[in-house]
């Protein structure tokens, strides 16, 4: 995951996890080191391109933890993932800009 921030820096890319419709697409601004008590932790904003909307990206051992939040005091979002690496997939250039392909949606209980 490091490697591919720091290889697409300042690119564009998309972000989805596997088995899920979650997909986020946008230009990475900034990769970077934060000291966290006495922890060094890998930070990068993704710039998703919606007014108000701030998308961070922190890397952790195991998953990568992505905090979604923006709004105002009256009505505001924040919502915090945390995605397993190996359910992660990454995507950059022109992938990111792409469309996903729609997945097919089951009623509960069938497979």
């Amino acid at each position: 995951m490091l490697s591919f921030l720091v290889a697409h820096a300042h690119q564009r890319i998309a972000i989805r996890q596997r088995g899920t419709a979650l997909r986020l697409a946008g230009h990475l601004a900034e990769v970077g080191d934060r000291d966290a008590c006495s922890m060094d932790l890998v930070e990068a904003h993704l710039d998703l391109g919606i007014p108000g909307l701030q998308c961070e990206l922190t890397l952790h051992e195991t998953t990568v933890l992505v905090h979604l939040s923006g709004g105002t005091e009256e009505a505001g979002l924040y919502f915090p993932m945390s995605i397993p690496y190996p359910d992660l997939i990454l995507q950059g250039g022109d992938a990111a800009g792409s469309k996903p392909e729609a997945q097919p949606r089951h009623p509960q209980g069938t497979p």
